[in-house]
Formats: C-alpha cells, sequence, structure tokens
C-alpha cells in the first residue's frame, strides 16, 4: 500500500516540461531577415522623390517670378465719371501674356485728370481706353457727350424745339452679340443740344457713361423720330405708343432672324 501511495506521490509531484516553440517553415526567417531592409529601402526612396520635387517646385516658382512684371491696377473700384488721380492706382506683379498690353505699375501719374468712361472695379489693369480726355464739364456734376444722329426715320428738318424719340438701331441677325438685338426706344426728349445731326448732351454721370457705351463701344448711331406733338406731354398715351413700337420693333427684328436662319440652312449668302 505504502509503495502505491509513494509511487502516486512521485507521479503527482513529477514536473512538466515546458513547452518548446514550433520550428520554422521554410523559407520564413529569409522573409523575417529581408522586411526590414526593404522597407527602410522603400521609405529611402520615397524621401529623394519628395526632395527632388521639392526643389524642382523652388525653382519653378523662381522662374515664374523672373517672369512677373511690375503693372498698374485700380486701387478701388472707380465708379463713371470720376476724375481719377495717381492714388487711385497701384501697381502688381503679374505674368506677361494674354495679348493684353500693360501699363507700367510706375506710370500712374500719366492718368491724372482724365476721367472714368464706365464702372471699373478694383484690381483691374489700368488701360487708357478706360478714360476719356476730351470731355468738358459744362455744369456741376454734369458730363458732355456728343452724340451723332440718324435722320433717316425723320421726314421734316428737325430744331432743338422738337420732342424726339431716340432710337437703337440694334444690331442685325448675325451680327456680335448673340445673333443680333432688335431695335428699341431709348428715351424721349426734347433736342436741345441739337446741332448738324449731332446732339451735344450735358449729363449726370451714369447716363454719360450709357450713350458712351452706346456711341463709342457699340458703334451705334441713333436714330430720331419725331413725336406727334398730340402725345407731348400725355405721359400715358406717349408710353403706350412707345410700348407698341418697341413691339412692332421685335416682330421686325423676329422675321429678320427667321430669314438669316433660312438662309444659313441652304447655305446663302447673308442679306443683312
Amino acid at each position: 500500500m505504502s509503495s502505491i501511495v509513494q509511487s502516486g506521490v512521485a507521479m503527482h509531484e513529477q514536473p512538466t516540461s515546458p513547452a518548446l516553440p514550433s520550428p520554422p517553415m521554410p523559407g520564413e526567417k529569409a522573409r523575417k531577415d529581408t522586411s526590414t531592409p526593404t522597407r527602410r529601402i522603400f521609405w529611402i526612396l520615397i524621401s529623394l522623390v519628395l526632395l527632388v520635387l521639392s526643389i524642382g517646385g523652388f525653382y519653378i516658382l523662381a522662374l515664374r517670378a523672373d517672369d512677373t512684371i511690375s503693372v498698374l491696377i485700380t486701387a478701388q473700384d472707380i465708379a463713371p465719371g470720376t476724375t481719377v488721380t495717381a492714388d487711385l492706382f497701384t501697381s502688381a506683379n503679374v505674368v506677361p501674356g494674354g495679348g493684353i498690353e500693360y501699363v507700367d505699375g510706375d506710370f500712374a501719374s500719366s492718368f491724372e485728370g482724365l476721367l472714368a468712361i464706365g464702372p471699373i472695379p478694383a484690381g483691374t489693369p489700368a488701360r487708357y481706353e478706360m478714360f476719356q480726355e476730351d470731355v468738358t464739364v459744362e455744369e456741376a456734376g454734369l458730363l458732355e457727350v456728343v452724340v451723332p444722329l440718324d435722320l433717316s426715320l425723320s421726314q421734316e428738318e428737325l430744331s432743338p424745339a422738337d420732342y424726339v424719340l431716340l432710337i437703337d438701331p440694334g444690331i442685325p441677325p448675325g451680327g456680335e452679340e448673340n445673333g443680333g438685338i432688335a431695335r428699341y426706344v431709348v428715351e424721349s426728349r426734347y433736342l436741345d443740344g441739337y446741332e448738324e445731326g449731332q446732339l451735344r448732351l450735358n449729363l449726370p454721370p451714369e447716363e454719360w457713361s450709357r450713350w458712351r457705351r452706346l456711341v463709342d463701344f457699340g458703334g451705334r448711331t441713333p436714330q430720331v423720330m419725331r413725336v406727334n406733338p398730340a402725345l407731348v406731354g400725355n405721359d400715358d398715351a406717349l408710353n403706350e405708343w412707345i410700348s407698341r413700337l418697341n413691339d412692332v420693333f421685335t416682330v421686325e427684328f423676329q422675321a429678320d432672324l427667321e430669314t438669316y436662319l433660312e438662309q444659313q440652312i441652304a447655305g446663302e449668302p447673308d442679306q443683312f
């Protein structure tokens, strides 16, 4: 019995052998040995690429900086009719191109005393055609503009006492602006300032700019139509007549436009 107990104790107290690690699979050691150097080489290559790109970008920016020129731009918004001074301009460095003719950034004084023809936003490159020199101020706040007139709609000789409609002749179909522009009545007025087929007007800057854009930039000569004396002073009747006249001009233009499109489809030459 004692021998059995001693044997059981011996069996109970027998130490357990520690677990041995599994032997590596074939090729696993080689992969572990090469993974760290591969990552190191990868990051070295990435660093070299970033270094090359940063150096290249620096030289590109340096070359672009060498290509810039100093040009004159507006330092703030300029309203039509403003008499400009040098402090309304500043300079900026730009890369020349795009067919734009710039004014040197040091030439702000060359614009002193000129009048802005139209609204000019801040930051606009200054150009001499934006300004006008030969305009006189007849009254405080008014600017002078000379408007040539088309008298083909007037059957009789006109005088400053006549009350007339001034009509924008528009642009025929196929013209410069979106296929053309229909005629329309610009305004009704007495011909104050009329002389030898032209109208000399003294206007606030906004109206002055509108007429300058029509005549100088649009290249259109307003047509003159005498108003029936019975309508003068009767604003409701006059406005109704003007509205009906504009409707006639619109229908007239639409008919011309249809003819123009038919000619284009048929390959015929323009007749407008």
